[in-house]
């Protein structure tokens, strides 16, 4: 049964307000650009339910459904058109710090000590992977036949989702902590981000049948921290704890761009075209709140600059307790320490 609507807010005036001068750096040669004004994003909606901050957030390919979770031990799938919560999926023993749908948006995978799968339209538990360690990230292949987890204890695995059987560890990689998952469109390729030694700032390639490694990129200034691959394979973004963005060629493994900001990054997505690049994350201030830039792909150009109202959200520290683009970077959805989940529309369909 749905159990709680939404709030839904109406923000009449976007906020607009005049920011210095940063550098970008791009296709490898320097020049200065005016940074975009900051404008505030339409909140659509406030979700609520859970009893204690929220943890993960996954929004579907098709944007019918968003799925959180939650220091409360539970997670819950909602109706993204309604803001109603349509399932809790209760069962795991600690807090749900990942979260992840399956392409076609039927199955989710949950996780924290443990990983589970569980069916989209009925809410019911399909199966428990047996792991053994703290598992942070979840990322279904395209197909859905796959599914990689990212573990807390410094481990990738590659798992058969309908037997539910361990197909492949990521050799090579044991003791180097990730910090982000992203599967090529094909599914063939399978990115991964190091955080720690051994492998410190080295984005890496894999072979996702097999857990072969393919390739190292080199440059990276600082800790990746999140993956993404553009819709047509061709180019990997990686973003950083410092404040910046490096586009990969993925044919010649050679660095294409570096796209400079003033905070660290947390998210990145193309859109679907391929041509726009969102990249989220927390400002430096205390209190504030993180903001959301858009780049043009091609050229570089900072394209909009958005970030919500202080009074509109609840933080932590310095930064949202849990945050996710759609697929397409259309939607933005977080998580706040009052225990909600608000969503942002980023851009107009």
């Amino acid at each position: 049964m749905p159990e709680q609507s939404s709030e839904v807010v109406t923000i009449a005036k976007p906020l607009v307000v005049a920011l210095p001068i940063t550098a970008l750096l791009f296709a490898n040669v320097g020049y200065w650009a005016f940074r975009s004004p900051v404008e505030e994003p339409a909140l659509l909606a406030t979700f609520r339910g859970h009893t204690a901050p929220v943890s993960a957030i996954a929004i579907s390919a098709d944007k019918r459904t968003l799925a959180s979770g939650s220091e409360d031990e539970s997670a819950k799938i909602w109706d993204l058109a309604t803001g109603k919560a349509l399932f809790t999926l209760k069962g795991h023993k600690q807090d749900v710090r990942a979260l992840g749908f399956s392409a076609d948006g039927k199955m989710l995978a949950t996780g924290w000590q443990d990983v589970k799968l569980w069916d989209v339209d009925t809410g019911k538990e399909l199966a428990m992977l047996p792991l053994h360690r703290g598992v942070i990230t979840v990322v279904f292949s395209p197909d859905g036949r796959t599914l990689a987890t990212e573990s807390d204890g410094e481990l990738v695995q590659l798992w058969n989702v309908e037997t539910r059987q361990l197909k492949a560890t990521l050799q090579n990689y044991l003791g180097s902590r990730t910090s982000g998952l992203a599967f090529s469109r094909d599914g063939k390729l399978l990115a991964t981000a190091s955080e720690t030694e051994p492998y410190p700032k080295l984005p890496k390639l894999w072979d996702a049948a097999t857990g072969e490694l393919l390739t190292t990129f080199e440059g990276q200034e600082t800790r990746p921290s999140c993956v993404a691959f553009s819709p047509d394979g061709t180019t990997l973004a990686v973003g950083a704890w410092r404040p910046h963005v490096k586009l990969y060629d993925v044919q010649t493994k050679k660095e294409r761009a570096t796209l400079r900001h003033t905070c660290m990054i947390s998210n990145v997505v193309f859109s679907a075209d391929g041509k726009t690049l969102a990249m989220s994350g927390a400002i430096g201030k205390p209190g504030e709140a993180p903001e959301v830039v858009l780049w043009d792909v091609a050229t570089g150009e900072r394209l909009r600059t958005l970030r919500p109202n202080r009074k509109n959200v609840s933080l932590v520290g310095q930064s949202f307790t849990a945050q996710a683009f759609s697929p397409e970077g259309k939607l933005w959805a977080t998580g706040c320490a009052d225990n909600t989940i608000k969503l942002w529309k980023l851009v107009d369909d």
